[in-house]
């Protein structure tokens, strides 16, 4: 009597080579989902350099001032830094939202110079590149 062994043929794994021009890494999980900056989530990594490096060089500062009522109030605005020591205002703009340099823009720069009365520190993103350039950036715009 002969015997058959049933062969289930199997499929073949199929192997995906990556094109060379699209990237097949997953980009890391931002670090602002777990930080936070005294107590309020930050929008940006770069805020969270900021806040580092202004640590790093000892001097006191609070986080997202809600000037006027905030974002809920039209007119109001938050304020990203201000050093309380010389009662300075710093703001941490992106290059993708604040690249048009709008009216709005303007018109919230001009009332932190007015309420201040000194003109605000803005730090543009890219010379917020990683955490040494910010360090670096810190110190050399704002005199520490």
């Amino acid at each position: 009597m002969n015997t058959y062994k049933l062969v289930i043929p199997r499929r073949r794994a199929r192997v995906e080579i990556p094109h060379p021009r699209i990237k097949t890494t997953i980009p890391p999980v931002p670090a602002t989902k777990t930080i936070l900056i005294q107590g309020k989530v930050p929008g940006s990594i770069q805020e969270v350099w900021v806040a580092q490096s202004l640590v790093i060089l000892r001097e006191p500062f609070q986080y997202q001032v809600v000037l006027y009522g905030g974002k809920q109030v039209r007119g109001g605005q938050v304020l990203d830094f201000l050093l309380t020591r010389f009662n300075t205002p710093v703001q941490v703009f992106g290059d993708r939202w604040h690249s048009l340099r709008t009216a709005e823009d303007a018109y919230n720069l001009s009332v932190l110079e007015t309420l201040y009365g000194v003109p605000p520190v803005v730090l543009w993103g890219h010379e917020l590149t990683s955490p040494e350039a910010t360090l670096t950036t810190v110190r050399r715009r704002l005199h520490l």
